[in-house]
């Protein structure tokens, strides 16, 4: 937090910043402290990589590959922290994007349920950070890979593949063929009609999905799914006690409005959309969660996940 804050208020010399946590990053064996220094190297690539010179960049990046690959099997977060670290360093130094798709395509083949969440980070962080940079062949590789591990239910790879999917519909929505999208409305109309007394990890996943589906692609809601979504989403949007899932909630109907210019024709009752016209009445929610998702993207902030 320290760093962002740095990063925002004033213009520091990247280039010692990030010599100095890599350096730290050598003589460092605690997990926990490794995890954190390759956050604060991907913070930097994100917020500063074109201030980076190319050396610096090559040696970091350089010294980071070697730490994936002795990364012990079932330190799962710091394996998260290092696949993420490379997604964000290759926006910087990769020429040919072929090389880094095939390598986080084949953590997420592995056995291995570490490798499957550095696949996982990783594709997330190619899919936002080299959004430009990547071919129609390599982000539908991507997401074909992390589409399976959508599921229903709380789960670490299910988080994960969310947060992998909302880069997709939010940078590569054009590329995305409608049964895609399709599918990822299904599963989280699934989440959201199961009834729960607090706000899931999962649920919040799910929300982040649906918002960019609305936002970028709202034609892909058919009067099978979106009603059921409403309804799910006005008996959360309330929800006791969780001021920001509420937020994240609002948030999604404000979208959902804006896209669907006209909900009746997707089998939405009346009562119902006037109820979203009265929680979309605030919009400064909907400019403080939009603040909230671009500083999760860009701190990959895999605590929250």
């Amino acid at each position: 937090r320290g760093l962002r804050t740095l990063l925002i208020k004033h213009e520091p010399r990247v280039d010692s910043i990030l010599s100095e946590l890599n350096n730290q990053l050598k003589t460092q064996r605690t997990p926990n402290i490794m995890a954190a220094l390759m956050r604060g190297i991907s913070l930097l690539f994100v917020k500063k990589g074109p201030k980076i010179s190319e050396a610096v960049a090559q040696t970091v990046a350089s010294h980071i590959a070697g730490l994936v690959a002795e990364c012990p099997a079932g330190d799962r977060h710091l394996r998260i922290a290092a696949g993420k670290c490379v997604a964000a360093m290759a926006s910087i130094t990769a020429d040919d994007f072929q090389e880094v798709v095939d390598q986080v395509t084949s953590d997420l083949e592995s056995a291995g349920e570490a490798d499957r969440a550095a696949g996982y980070s990783g594709a997330a962080g190619l899919l936002q950070v080299c959004a430009s940079k990547l071919n129609e062949d390599q982000v539908m590789d991507l997401v074909n890979h992390v589409t399976p591990g959508l599921q229903p239910v709380e789960g670490k790879e299910a988080l994960l593949a969310f947060r992998a999917v909302h880069q997709a519909v939010t940078y590569h929505v054009a590329l995305l063929p409608s049964t895609y999208i399709l599918k990822f409305i299904k599963v989280i109309s699934e989440i959201l009609n199961t009834a729960s007394l607090y706000a899931t990890r999962i649920e919040r996943k799910a929300l982040n999905v649906l918002a960019a589906v609305a936002k970028h692609s709202p034609s892909a809601f058919t009067s099978q799914d979106l009603p059921k979504i409403i309804t799910a989403l006005l008996t959360k949007v309330s929800m006791k006690g969780d001021a920001t899932y509420s937020a994240m909630v609002t948030n999604t109907l404000h979208w959902i409005q804006k896209g669907c210019t006209d909900l009746s024709k997707l089998s939405v009752p009346r009562a119902n959309i006037n109820s979203i016209a009265q929680y979309n009445t605030d919009r400064s929610l909907e400019a403080a969660e939009e603040s909230e998702l671009e500083e999760e993207q860009a701190l990959y902030d895999y605590e929250n996940i």
